[in-house]
């Protein structure tokens, strides 16, 4: 039997994720594919024309089903080609955790694949998501994400147990 690993990143937005999938782990694994939600996000924006923020709330619902369903058969694809994969997604609440890992479960199970499965997950101040949110909208490659979803993503933000499915959980500080 195949054996890959999944390394699930776990973090509310602008927590670092990508940063430190791309700088981190892909630094440390070679030839490790980046799964990243923001960019099947990013091009349905430019497929819908979104310009700004009120219009993205306008599809935001059409188009995170959208990106969900993408970001599942793109899993479905690295296990099968047996990839070890990055898989960069919020992650926050642990509903969306337990759906991926039934997937990821489901999925290695009829392609016999061994998914050993890292879950990072990101202890950030809420400052420092405040800060990372601005600088990420002045770059112009994400929406400045509000203040009261900022509150919403703190309030839901579950912290991931062991018993959830990983078979590992690393805990990611991060301070500036």
């Amino acid at each position: 039997m195949k054996e890959i690993t999944i390394h699930f990143l776990i973090g509310i937005p602008a927590s670092g994720k990508s940063y430190y999938a791309e700088n981190v782990l892909k630094n440390k694994y070679k030839n490790i594919i980046h799964l990243d939600s923001d960019d099947i996000r990013q091009e349905l924006i430019k497929k819908y024309k979104i310009e700004n923020e009120k219009e993205n709330d306008k599809y935001f619902e059409k188009i995170d089903e959208e990106v969900d369903e993408i970001f599942l058969k793109k899993v479905e694809e690295l296990i099968k080609k047996g990839e070890n994969f990055i898989l960069d997604n919020a992650n926050y609440k642990k509903s969306t955790r337990d759906r991926i890992l039934k997937h990821i479960n489901e999925v290695s199970k009829k392609y016999n694949i061994h998914s050993k499965i890292i879950g990072y997950y990101f202890v950030v101040p809420r400052e420092v998501i405040e800060k990372r949110n601005i600088l990420r909208a002045k770059r112009g490659n994400r929406f400045l994400i509000s203040k009261e979803s900022i509150d919403y993503y703190f309030k839901h933000y579950d912290i991931p147990t062991i018993d959830e499915g990983f078979d590992e959980l690393v805990e990611v500080k991060i301070n500036n």
